[in-house]
């Protein structure tokens, strides 16, 4: 706080090697909130091959909005599905 960085800055890139150390991983990147996270992983799932523009994911029916705008940002759909006992 004293530094007046709230965002990116020294402390944030420690914390990022450092989580990325315990992972055992070489890169991590920290992200403002769930749906930069979210959007984040789709697009880069998108930019690997792994999934395509207008694939469909699964997104529960009561949700909260992050969950569909990060499938829509992603230029993939949502398919909304409620759980069943059965």
């Amino acid at each position: 706080i004293e530094s007046g960085w709230y965002i990116l800055g020294k402390e944030t890139e420690q914390f990022e090697q450092a989580f990325a150390d315990y992972c055992g991983v070489k890169h991590c990147i920290g992200v403002a909130n769930g749906l930069d996270a979210l959007t984040l992983t789709l697009k880069a799932w998108r930019e690997l091959g792994k999934i395509n523009k207008g694939d469909e994911v699964i997104v529960p029916g009561n949700t909260y909005i992050a969950s569909v705008l990060a499938v829509t940002e992603a230029d993939l759909v949502p398919v909304f599905v409620e759980p069943d006992e059965q």
